[in-house]
């Protein structure tokens, strides 16, 4: 079974041009699966009871289609359940027309770990009981599989600013909050391009996909030094470090150069 809820875009979950961000379709995505536990199990509460949390190692998103402020979108989850130490969960956004008829304008795969928040020891999936009516077995083919994210090792990167984890960001683990990520991704490719005077970052453009790889945790607190280069076809490449030097994680955003002006583009504009 796939679970899913129905959900209307707010305004503020937009860009200055009434277009879902990349990091609010994920909260979108983030929700969906928080409440299918909560009502399935293992809620959020049994988890932290055990001391038990799943943690984010490995996403891709990709965008099909623009999602606008004010419109009705459904998004599902499944996963294929657990497999040694990882557990893999899969996610879709659809676009619903006037006519109920829906598109499919969003889709995410991702990797997790289950670790003991006392030790930060990496558990065994098999430690938690997943509802196994929630999963639907292996995605589509059109959704990529998830894998490690490999930056190329002659990127120049540029510091493009100094990130502080504060209240707003975090989650209840403390640590910054997930789809988070993808406004700090984002920022910083926009701080990059404001730079070499682009004052409407992204305009004309359409995002592809993100794809996020998670080294080490960023707790509340927390300042991350964030850097950025920009390939020759396009593509940013971000990473964050701590400020104990640690990794903090490694990010591709892939834009369209010169998407067409019918907004039924293979992209959702960000």
């Amino acid at each position: 079974m796939k679970y899913s809820e129905s959900y209307n875009v707010h305004l503020y979950h937009t860009d200055y041009r009434g277009l879902l961000t990349p990091a609010h379709c994920a909260r979108y995505m983030q929700e969906t699966a928080h409440r299918s536990l909560q009502r399935f199990g293992p809620s959020l509460e049994e988890m932290v009871a055990r001391r038990r949390a799943f943690v984010l190692s490995k996403i891709i998103y990709t965008y099909l289609l623009p999602v606008r402020s004010c419109d009705d979108i459904r998004v599902e989850t499944w996963h294929n359940g657990g497999h040694g130490v990882i557990f893999t969960r899969y996610y879709q956004m659809f676009l619903r027309e006037p006519d109920g008829s829906e598109r499919l304008a969003a889709h995410a795969s991702s990797a997790w770990a289950l670790i003991d928040t006392d030790t930060q020891r990496v558990c065994r999936t098999s430690e938690i009981e997943i509802n196994p009516a929630l999963g639907a077995g292996d995605a589509p083919d059109y959704i990529p599989p998830v894998h490690r994210l490999h930056m190329p090792p002659d990127a120049e990167m540029q510091h493009m600013r100094d990130f502080r984890v504060g209240y707003s960001d975090i989650d209840y683990n403390m640590h910054l909050n997930n789809a988070r990520y993808l406004d700090v991704i984002a920022d910083a490719a926009a701080e990059y391009e404001r730079q070499r005077g682009n004052e409407a970052p992204f305009d004309g453009q359409a995002a592809e996909s993100v794809e996020v790889s998670h080294v080490k945790e960023a707790p509340f607190g927390e300042l991350l030094s964030v850097r950025l280069a920009k390939t020759d076809d396009g593509r940013y490449l971000v990473k964050a470090a701590r400020s104990d030097g640690q990794m903090c994680f490694e990010a591709e955003m892939k834009n369209h150069s010169a998407p067409p002006a019918d907004d039924k583009i293979n992209g959702m504009l960000i």
